[in-house]
């Protein structure tokens, strides 16, 4: 099988040290979603992703000025951002280029995971622009968590007071003294996990997604060699990690996002639990997280059909394991 760039396709170009192999001039006429702080290298080269994405609430806030005059300067089609920076954002953040996430994800599924950041965030809101080809370019997840010349605020919150070179980016001033952002993992694997809901999640809508970096540690698309992409056809391999791997404990979270009802929710819940192997280090977690998804119960009636679907699979699934 191959795979092949055509109208349908948008490039989501994460910032790690792997992107340094995309030469950006050749992506001129092809769609991509640029995020983050990577417009200080866009500016050097004179270049501009055709959308924007920026959904850390510390980093938006940190980069507020710059974002503005990105969305002023008008080469870019759209901005994905969280309510808090479109608020601290003015007469900008009520341009009709702005697409507010936190309003979004309340009526597209595809953005409705239990885990959020820029990058897998960015490759679902694709799906809800109309793209049905991902191509994930330059999202290595080889963190260093805290950097050289990073200092600890409270929380999982840093800012940066002396530029030192950075291992997670591209380019070696991609951040700058007086940056703050949080640690990438606030908590184990947020990122890789997140990556993995929207590997479901596009694959349900139909999105055909690909990585073009072989030494990732995003497993669980298939794989072409770079390229091979740029001059026509690229050869598909498939992933190293199917989702039957990770579905049982990635769709739990899932489901308990999108829960329909509360009692369907309840019992559903129980029983996930018991054919989750009852692992007493997750039940508090699972708590947790459903006292904070109770309050949303109103926003997620429609999903009910999803969630059946979902417990299908996950008791399907335990039922193979356990032969």
């Amino acid at each position: 099988m191959t795979f092949e760039i055509d109208d349908s396709t948008v490039f989501v170009l994460g910032n790690g040290p792997s992107l340094k192999a995309i030469s950006f001039e050749k992506l001129t006429g092809v769609a991509s979603i640029g995020m983050n702080a990577a417009y200080r290298y866009w500016r050097k080269i004179d270049w501009r992703p055709t959308y924007y994405a920026c959904l850390d609430e510390i980093v938006g806030l940190s980069h507020k000025s710059e974002i503005a005059s990105l969305i002023a300067e008008g080469r870019i089609k759209k901005f994905l951002l969280r309510q808090n920076l479109i608020e601290a954002l003015n007469a900008e953040g009520m341009s009709e280029k702005v697409c507010n996430f936190d309003e979004l994800r309340k009526s597209e599924d595809v953005l409705k995971t239990p885990s959020v950041t820029t990058g897998s965030g960015a490759a679902c809101w694709a799906s809800v622009l109309g793209y049905r080809k991902v191509v994930i370019a330059g999202v290595d997840l080889n963190y260093v968590e805290i950097v050289d010349g990073a200092h600890k605020l409270e929380g999982a919150e840093l800012e940066i007071q002396h530029q030192n070179e950075n291992p997670n980016c591209f380019f070696k001033d991609y951040q700058q003294p007086g940056d703050r952002y949080n640690i990438p993992n606030t908590r184990p694997d947020l990122h890789l996990n997140a990556w993995r809901e929207a590997a479901w999640l596009l694959d349900s809508k139909q999105v055909q997604a690909v990585n073009v970096n072989i030494d990732s540690e995003v497993k669980c698309f298939p794989y072409v060699q770079l390229h091979e992409l740029m001059i026509g056809k690229a050869k598909l391999h498939p992933a190293r990690e199917p989702l039957t791997e990770y579905t049982v404990a990635g769709l739990a979270k899932l489901a308990y996002k999108l829960k329909a009802e509360k009692d369907w929710f309840v019992t559903e819940r129980k029983k996930l639990l018991l054919d989750l192997g009852k692992k007493k280090g997750e039940l508090a977690w699972y708590q947790e997280q459903i006292a904070m998804y109770q309050e949303q119960n109103a926003i997620l009636m429609k999903q009910r059909s999803l969630i059946r679907q979902i417990a299908s699979r996950l008791k399907a699934e335990w039922s193979r394991r356990n032969r």
